[in-house]
Formats: C-alpha cells, sequence, structure tokens
C-alpha cells in the first residue's frame, strides 16, 4: 500500500539521523553483552545514556500522551527496548521519506524539497565521461614513456661498457710480476 510522505524539517531530519546512529550503537553493544548475559545487571552509566536517548527519541518514537518508560535494570530488557525505540525511529522515518528517483536514493520529504537520507548512504553518480577522445593522448603517453627507456638504457649501457672497457685496460696495462709465469696467453677475443 503506497503512502503519501509526510513533510518534516531539515533540523528534524538531521536529529533523527544523529539519533538513530547514537541508538544503533548502544544497542549493538547492549545486545552483544545480553547474549552472553541476559539477567546481568545494567551499570548506572549505561542506564542513564539509554534513558536520555529514549527521552531524546520521544519526540520522533512515543504516541502523544504515553509517559517516557525507565530504562531496563537487566540487559536482556535494555536490547528489547533499545530495539524497540530503533523500530519506531524507522517508522517514523518511512512516513517522512519517499523515494526520489531522480537521486535515485530515498529522501526525507520538505517542504521546499528534499534530501537524501544519508544514513542510507546514497550512491553517489558516476563523474561525467570527459568529451575529448583520450586514446589520442593515450597514445603520446606510451611514445613518451618509450623515448625515456630508449635513453635510459642506452645511457646505462653506454656508461656500462665505458666502465667494462676502463677495467679491461687498467688489467692490460698493468706489467707481470716476477713469479708470474711468462707464458703466451689469451688476453682478449674479438
Amino acid at each position: 500500500m503506497s503512502h503519501r510522505p509526510r513533510t518534516t524539517s531539515r533540523r528534524q531530519a538531521e536529529a533523527h539521523e544523529a539519533l538513530w546512529l547514537e541508538l544503533t550503537a548502544l544497542k549493538t553493544q547492549v545486545a552483544a553483552i545480553a547474549a552472553r548475559r541476559p539477567a546481568a545487571a545494567v551499570p548506572d552509566a549505561v542506564r542513564i545514556a539509554a534513558e536520555s536517548l529514549i527521552a531524546d527519541a520521544a519526540p520522533f518514537a512515543r504516541p502523544r500522551g504515553e509517559t517516557l518508560p525507565v530504562a531496563a535494570f537487566d540487559y536482556a530488557g535494555l536490547a528489547v527496548q533499545l530495539g524497540r525505540m530503533l523500530a519506531r525511529l524507522d517508522h517514523w522515518e518511512s512516513r517522512h521519506t519517499a523515494w526520489d528517483a531522480k537521486a535515485g536514493c530515498q529522501a526525507w520529504q520538505f517542504s521546499d524539497g528534499s534530501a537524501p537520507v544519508r544514513r542510507h548512504r546514497p550512491a553517489v553518480p558516476p563523474p561525467p565521461k570527459p568529451e575529448r577522445d583520450m586514446s589520442e593522448m593515450r597514445r603520446k603517453l606510451i611514445e613518451r614513456e618509450a623515448q625515456l627507456t630508449r635513453r635510459y638504457y642506452d645511457a646505462a649501457f653506454k656508461a656500462g661498457r665505458e666502465a667494462a672497457m676502463a677495467e679491461l685496460a687498467a688489467r692490460e696495462s698493468v706489467a707481470p710480476e716476477a713469479d708470474e709465469p711468462t707464458y703466451p696467453r689469451v688476453r682478449r677475443l674479438e
């Protein structure tokens, strides 16, 4: 069944998204502890944080006239309470958002337009394709790389050849020592 989304303010939408993230983080931690020790007592600091988040969620999740609940004293109960508040926040969000075909995502409905729901991380459109043909630039880049490779290869080859020739000339210029045999030997083969 399709519904016509209600409008909201940008301030309420931002508050809703921030609150949803905080409640989700706390519920995840509480649920992990509740899975191991459901009847364990909740520390006062965690209860106070949960009660303040539940109070902050009241404008979004509490029917008019309903009193604010006290946070549960055990982890299992607190996990259920936080899960219930998240479900109510999701319901409020579903009433104030709609699919925006132009943006390709769920969007908050404002009286003066719409904005994507950021917590859903809407897909970023791909960058526009360049209008010029890049094949010519790619060809020039490959040609330049080949020129540099040839130049550096040739310079290194020349330096290596000169070093080898200098070493060979140094060896030939050294006179044989007196105890070294003087029989004929081949020094270079060219």
